[in-house]
């Protein structure tokens, strides 16, 4: 039994790597989320920016949901990361206004098309149903 047990150390260590690339997906899809929510709630600050204290209430509040509960402080980190790495040159997609005030740079071509993307982006539009009944009538003949 010591060579055929279902359960030996190659079988552990694959059943690990298979949970650990799972969760690493995950993670990286939560991590792209955030970035397009942040990049989502800079396009609606518009030119006036919004501190990051604000841009991460935004983001958490966009992204934590029953099932997915995010811890703040650890987004706020995240949040607060992803500015300051994107904000470093005069050329970069992010500028920093005053202290803790990001808005988007308008001088750079990415930002242009970004804001253009987000805009084509539909909103939820309510539809008016049509006034006229259509159901049958429950005694016509």
């Amino acid at each position: 039994m010591t060579g055929s047990s279902f359960l030996n150390l190659d079988n552990l260590v694959f059943i690990k790597n298979e949970v650990l690339l799972k969760e690493s997906k995950r993670n990286v899809s939560r991590i792209m989320n955030y970035d397009r929510e942040i990049l989502r709630v800079l396009v609606e600050a518009g030119s006036e920016g919004l501190s990051v204290q604000k841009i991460s209430r935004h983001v958490h509040y966009a992204c934590n949901s029953f099932f997915n509960v995010i811890d703040f402080d650890e987004l706020h980190r995240y949040v607060a990361q992803f500015l300051l790495r994107n904000s470093k040159n005069p050329e970069s997609l992010i500028e920093k206004t005053d202290r803790g005030v990001y808005h988007l740079n308008m001088k750079n071509t990415q930002t242009q098309q970004l804001m253009l993307e987000f805009k084509e982006t539909p909103t939820e539009e309510v539809q008016e149903a049509s006034t006229k009944d259509l159901s049958l009538g429950l005694f016509d003949d």
